[in-house]
């Protein structure tokens, strides 16, 4: 018996990724010999299909199921058709969510999670936390060097809760951390340095980036799944 886990690192101890086709690494736990292998994803610079070539990639490596935060229709009928089962694990470690399977506490599911355009943003209905990088009412070109980040709950499909949260400062590495500690799922912005976006997709936390216009524009354009991931559009 063979589960996969999306992965944000080559090790049991890091967090998992919450997308399937985009995960950069699959940890792949045998329970039959109890060893664990890293498996790097060469789908996540696919313009199309990364779904399909991932779930591809698995059954072609024996696995029987697959632990990951969500996973869009393509794939999923891809991995329906290759006999493997899907289990939604929101986080935790590739360590502990396998642990959670050994239990029977993970969910199995049937159904897609997100849209098929990518794997990444939640379809209208789901739940998640996002912080946006804000200049007044307007998303910030400068995810580092914006004045505030505003908070925004989403449940069901419906804004539940908005919080502004001050910039304590710029400092490299320093403010994915510390946007982490308030249990965010993305970070919008208009721009972000590289270093900062491999830090929040280690952590577990997709940003989307290229976003112009007004706070109240990007948190309904979220909710309705149609805020495009663009290029960022600063290089700080």
């Amino acid at each position: 018996m063979k589960i996969a886990v999306t992965a944000t690192g080559r090790t049991p101890s890091v967090p998992i990724d919450s997308r399937f086709g985009r995960s950069p690494f699959f940890i792949i736990y045998d329970m039959d010999k109890d060893n664990w292998e890293c498996v790097e994803n060469d789908s996540t610079a696919s313009a199309s299909g990364a779904g399909i070539s991932t779930a591809q990639m698995l059954a072609a490596k024996g696995v029987n199921a697959v632990i990951t935060g969500n996973v869009g229709p393509n794939a999923m009928q891809a991995l329906q058709a290759a006999g493997i089962d899907v289990y939604a694990a929101a986080s935790g470690s590739v360590e502990q969510v396998v642990e959670m399977y050994k239990r029977g506490v993970l969910e199995k599911i049937s159904t897609a999670t997100v849209s098929s355009k990518h794997d990444a943003h939640p379809v209208a209905g789901k739940t998640a936390r996002i912080a946006i990088a804000t200049e007044g009412d307007y998303v910030s070109q400068h995810f580092g060097h914006c004045s505030t980040y505003t908070l925004v709950d989403i449940d069901n499909g419906q804004v539940k809760n908005k919080a502004i949260v001050m910039n304590p400062g710029h400092e490299p590495g320093f403010l994915p951390h510390y946007l982490a500690k308030e249990s965010i799922n993305y970070i919008i912005a208009g721009g972000m340095g590289t270093q900062a976006q491999a830090i929040f997709n280690q952590l577990g936390i997709k940003p989307i980036l290229g976003v112009t216009g007004t706070i109240d524009e990007a948190i309904e354009a979220f909710v309705n799944d149609k805020l495009q991931d663009g290029e960022s559009l600063c290089d700080h």
